[in-house]
C-alpha cells in the first residue's frame, strides 16, 4: 500500500509539478505555502501523504499493542518514528527503573554492534579477507562477518567475497 501511495505521488509531480509556472520566480517558501494551501493538486499530494502518515502511525500502534513481546528492531522503530521511551516503556509494562535499564541496555548494545563493525572495517581496509576469515580471525558469527563485509564492500567498492 505504501509502495502504491508513493507511486502515486510521483506520477502526479511528474505530471504536474514538474513543469509548474504557477510562481516560478517566487522563493521556495512561497511556491511550497501555495502549494499546500492553494493548489488543487498539492492538495492531493498532502492527502497521499497523511495516507502514509496514517499507515506509519497505524504500524506504529500494532507494534505498540505487542507489549512485551516487541523486538529490538520493533523498537528502534518506534524511536525514529518519534514515539518517547516513556510511551514504549509503558506499552511494554515496565517500571521506571526497567525502563531506564532497558533503554540503557539497548544503547549499550548499540554501541557494541558499532564497536565491532568498526573493527571489521578498519581489518578490510589493511587486507581482502573473506567473511571467512573475517569471522575466524574477530571471533564473530560467519553471518555478521558476511553481513559487514557486504556492507564494506558497498561502501568502498573492494574486498573479495
Amino acid at each position: 500500500m505504501r509502495q502504491a501511495i508513493l507511486k502515486k505521488v510521483g506520477e502526479i509531480e511528474a505530471k504536474h509539478c514538474k513543469d509548474c509556472t504557477i510562481l516560478q520566480d517566487a522563493d521556495d517558501y512561497t511556491k511550497h505555502q501555495y502549494c499546500i494551501s492553494k493548489c488543487p493538486v498539492g492538495e492531493k499530494i498532502s492527502s497521499l501523504g497523511n495516507q502514509l502518515l496514517k499507515l506509519s502511525r497505524q504500524k506504529g500502534n500494532e507494534i505498540l499493542a505487542k507489549g512485551e513481546h516487541m523486538t529490538t528492531s520493533d523498537v528502534r522503530y518506534l524511536l525514529n518514528k518519534g514515539y518517547t521511551q516513556l510511551d514504549i516503556g509503558n506499552a511494554m509494562g515496565l517500571t521506571e527503573q526497567e525502563r531506564i535499564d532497558f533503554f540503557a541496555e539497548l544503547r549499550k548494545r548499540r554501541r557494541q554492534v558499532n564497536s565491532i563493525r568498526q573493527r571489521v572495517f578498519d581489518l578490510l581496509s589493511k587486507e581482502e579477507l573473506t567473511p571467512i576469515e573475517l569471522a575466524e580471525k574477530l571471533n564473530i558469527n560467519e553471518s555478521t562477518a558476511r553481513n559487514y563485509h557486504s556492507q564494506y564492500v558497498v561502501r568502498n567498492g573492494r574486498g573479495s567475497q
